[in-house]
């Protein structure tokens, strides 16, 4: 049964209950449920207190854990002063509002304390686990004493009739509230916690599916179809061998496969569920994590392929040049297109003829179209770096996962602007050395010429100036003259002068504005950032600041989103 969100527009998803219910566990398990595997996105420009899981078929639900938003200092965690709720409710709002997600998940132990947090629910789960259940399992994985128990169960109680309070609902034990609202009814549902956690989780799928938030799809295939059979490769046929059964013969129906779900690997998924549709654990800890920018493989990744060193598909290569949505999805159909299945789900979109067969393809795999999204990417999307955005999704616009942190760092944190071989990673035919990538369009030259000090260099062409030794202008230069806010946020982001520097009222409101449109549309915010850039040109005509704004036209009529994993657009 493959379940699909069925909503118009992003749901809030509350899960409460005392400590080891299985909250966490419920979250999860409903994500990859519906996704169908583990695969995560990467932290969104900073806010990485959010998991997000990534469908096979586009979808994407996130998951908002209280636990990552209790305040600072020592204190009893137990209180619900220990934890933000504004904070809480700030990103949920701005979950909703982004509308990245299907689905957002919101668990924690104290999740319905705050009433303004409750009424951004759309339904609220309740696990009910009696004292001796929760504290044996309490017991079993992390052990307290009996005094912080005691005083941990008194906190759930008086937290139990706070929210029951506040729903105006009788739901739990025998706590006595008044009568509810029709939409409180509607909105609590109770889940039976003492059930194992398959149990509760086809419990909270239910109440998704009749409250129709889920759909149940059903692939439609042709009843003269044989059978598919279980997929047995050199893994498991040596297993096979090993346990003294005799081993299938390899065939090409035997062998059929489909690609493992790292972009970045050529070798086939293996068929152990607990691979997660990934070649092995390993490449799957490296996708999901980033780590290695999830490209380096070991003899791991080859396990499962019979001759244990050749591919199965050829390479996809990266964008050489800042390339047209047409140009990228033919160079990724024409490297993938011997290797798109039956068992691939096709995203609506045109038929492309591929130059290498010229039989007209579907762009099939969702991951694919991902990559394919990506590589519209314009530039990394740390300013500092002069290097291409990677075409896997996963590096989240970045050259690689260095720059990406680094981009995040706080300020001082190697400054933010030092890369090294890292980041020519979009380069494998040049490993280990830094260039500068070609002249990018005019998207990307959001910043606006130097002054001439700088002889007129783009971001692009940071390396090479660099490396030539031109000197910028000197502090008292760069301000003397009327700048463009796009100059001197570059000039600051080089380090050639210091925010401190920026000492006028007008230039500080200027390099504010066009910072926030300049993050708002590597956000994808491109509404929000033809506000910014358009309160900005109305005080001053800013070159930079006009080009943002046509950028950013262009992409939003595109109705595309960097970061929204749901390409039917395309």
């Amino acid at each position: 049964m493959q379940l699909a969100v069925d909503v118009s527009e992003p749901k809030i998803i509350g899960i409460s209950g005392p400590t080891k219910a299985g909250k966490t566990t419920l979250a999860s398990g409903i994500a990859r449920k519906i996704c169908g595997s583990d695969r995560k996105l990467p932290p969104q420009f900073g806010r990485d207190r959010v998991e997000r899981f990534l469908g096979g078929r586009g979808s994407c639900i996130s998951v908002v854990g209280q636990d990552s938003y209790f305040k600072g200092g020592e204190r009893n965690w137990e209180l619900p002063e220990a934890i933000d709720h504004s904070w809480v409710l700030q990103t949920l709002r701005d979950e909703r509002s982004d509308r990245l997600s299907d689905l957002i998940i919101f668990e924690g132990f104290k999740a319905y304390w705050d009433e303004e947090v409750v009424r951004e629910l759309d339904l609220i789960l309740w696990i009910r686990v009696n004292e001796e259940t929760s504290k044996k399992r309490r017991m079993r994985n992390k052990s307290v004493t009996h005094e912080v128990w005691n005083d941990m169960w008194h906190h759930h109680g008086n937290y139990e009739k706070h929210w029951v309070k506040l729903l105006g609902r009788h739901v739990i034990g025998d706590h006595e509230a008044g009568s509810a609202a029709p939409e409180d009814e509607e909105k609590c549902v109770t889940l039976d916690g003492e059930q194992p956690a398959e149990t509760v989780l086809k419990q909270a799928l239910d109440v998704l599916l009749k409250r129709g938030m889920l759909r149940v799809e059903t692939d439609e295939t042709d009843s003269t179809e044989p059978p598919k059979r279980t997929i047995r490769t050199a893994a498991s046929r040596s297993r096979s061998r090993s346990r003294g059964r005799q081993p299938s013969a390899s065939s090409p129906l035997l062998d059929a496969h489909e690609r493992c779900a790292n972009p970045s690997c050529w070798f086939r998924a293996s068929p152990e569920t607990g691979n997660g549709g990934y070649c092995c654990r390993k490449c799957h800890w490296r996708h999901a994590t980033g780590f290695k920018s999830g490209k380096a493989h070991n003899k791991e990744c080859a396990k499962i392929e019979a001759s244990s060193t050749a591919p199965l598909a050829a390479a996809v290569a990266p964008a050489e040049d800042y390339v047209s949505q047409e140009a990228a999805a033919a160079r990724i159909i024409d490297a993938t297109a011997a290797d798109v299945t039956s068992s691939q789900q096709a995203i609506p979109t045109e038929d492309h003829t591929s130059a290498a067969t010229g039989v007209s393809v579907p762009v099939a795999d969702s991951m694919t179209s991902i990559s394919i999204h990506f590589q519209r990417k314009l530039c990394c999307a740390n300013p500092n770096c002069p290097f291409l955005a990677s075409s896997d999704p996963l590096q989240g616009g970045y050259c690689c996962s260095k720059c990406y942190w680094r981009a995040l760092a706080p300020r001082g944190s190697k400054g933010a602007k030092r890369h090294n071989a890292g980041c020519a990673k979009a380069y494998p035919e040049t490993p280990g050395t830094a260039r500068a990538p070609p002249d990018p369009p005019e998207e990307a030259k959001l910043y606006g010429p130097l002054p001439a000090g700088d002889q007129s260099i783009g971001i692009a062409d940071t390396a090479t100036a660099n490396s030539a030794g031109i000197a910028g202008p000197s502090v008292d230069d760069a301000l003397a003259s009327e700048r463009s806010a796009g100059q001197l946020v570059e000039m600051v982001a080089r380090g050639r002068i210091k925010d401190r520097d920026v000492v006028t009222t007008q230039q500080r409101r200027h390099v504010g504005l066009y910072e926030s449109a300049l993050k708002a549309f590597f956000s994808g915010k491109y509404s929000e950032c033809i506000a910014s850039a358009e309160m900005l040109l109305d005080e001053k005509d800013d070159v930079p600041a006009k080009r943002l704004v046509e950028a950013a036209g262009r992409l939003k009529a595109q109705g595309t989103d960097p970061r929204r994993p749901n390409l039917t657009a395309l």
